[in-house]
């Protein structure tokens, strides 16, 4: 059989709704639950499987109802990559030349509050999971300790490796750059990726938390809405935490947006998250707080608490 998927990556909010259309071949598909990312966006897998035949083309058609987007994605050819005429389907293997490299920065609230900043290095479409190595170096010199993850499968055949290593803060601070490599088997040559702080102008986020709208308050939902807004801040590297009673929540219970464009001009972003509270704790006078955490701010953090006032319906 031939198997290919459609992945949809960093939507917000649910649901998203998958289709195929395989032509005249017989295909089962199959999509699975989606997964929600620290940043609070979604992803999700479809997957089609042809069970017979050679298909000359597909098409992956993703809608997302809440933002009206759709968009038809089509394979075509597939059949002169995979052989079905007789027996089992043999195709090529995944080609080496796909495969991408990215760092990704420590978040704020790694740096700022945790004090346990990491760097992290994704290698994607890796054909096989065999001959996977991933080394750091740093221009300065000194010892790295990183951490290889176990190699996931995706849903095309291909493999994804990621490796983390710890820094400190002060090394961030400084400027000070750090290099993932990433060498396979099937690479002609290794690929390198560097990383250091954005250097650059520096906006402080001003931030607000807004109760339940009066619509939601009347209603007879058992939940209500809290929204944080954070608007104005440069560069787009932030984080955003919820605390109830002092306590903070998990990220699982809370949504935020990835960093938009402001269109003020001056280049900076807003986001805002979105809690979810029980109406019986907010009429009890429960005590939120939105934390935000980003390297412009004097304190490097900044809070804003809200709960129901006295006498208030």
């Amino acid at each position: 059989s031939v198997v290919v998927a459609c992945l949809v990556d960093g939507y917000f909010p649910e649901p998203v709704k998958v289709t195929w259309d395989s032509g005249t071949s017989p295909a089962v598909t199959r999509t699975f639950p989606a997964s929600r990312r620290p940043s609070g966006t979604y992803t999700l897998g479809s997957q089609l499987r042809v069970t017979s035949g050679q298909p000359d083309s597909l098409q992956c058609t993703v809608e997302h109802p809440p933002s009206g987007f759709k968009k038809t994605t089509g394979i075509e050819g597939t059949g002169r990559d995979c052989n079905c005429s007789r027996g089992p389907c043999s195709c090529a293997p995944p080609d080496a030349s796909n495969i991408q490299v990215f760092i990704l920065p420590p978040t704020p609230s790694e740096l700022y509050v945790s004090q346990n900043p990491k760097l992290r290095c994704l290698a994607t479409s890796l054909p096989s999971d065999e001959g996977v190595v991933v080394s750091w170096t740093r221009k300065r010199g000194g010892t790295l300790r990183p951490q290889l993850h176990p190699l996931r499968a995706q849903f095309n055949g291909t493999f994804t490796a990621t490796s983390e290593v710890p820094i400190s803060t002060h090394d961030w601070e400084g400027g000070e750059t750090f290099t993932c490599t990433i060498n396979h088997a099937e690479l002609p040559s290794p690929i390198s990726r560097s990383i250091s702080k954005k250097p650059g102008k520096r906006l402080a986020p001003s931030v607000y938390l807004l109760a339940p709208p009066s619509e939601e308050l009347s209603g007879n939902r058992d939940t209500l809405s809290l929204t944080c807004l954070v608007r104005g801040f440069y560069p787009e590297d932030i984080s955003v935490e919820w605390q109830k009673n002092q306590e903070t929540l998990d990220a699982s219970t809370y949504d935020t947006v990835q960093p938009l464009k402001e269109k003020t001009g001056d280049a900076s972003y807003f986001l805002y998250s979105r809690l979810v509270v029980k109406r019986e704790e907010w009429n009890r006078g429960t005590t939120f707080v939105c934390m935000v955490v980003h390297e412009a701010l004097p304190m490097k953090f900044i809070q804003r608490s809200i709960s129901k006032s006295p006498g208030k319906k």
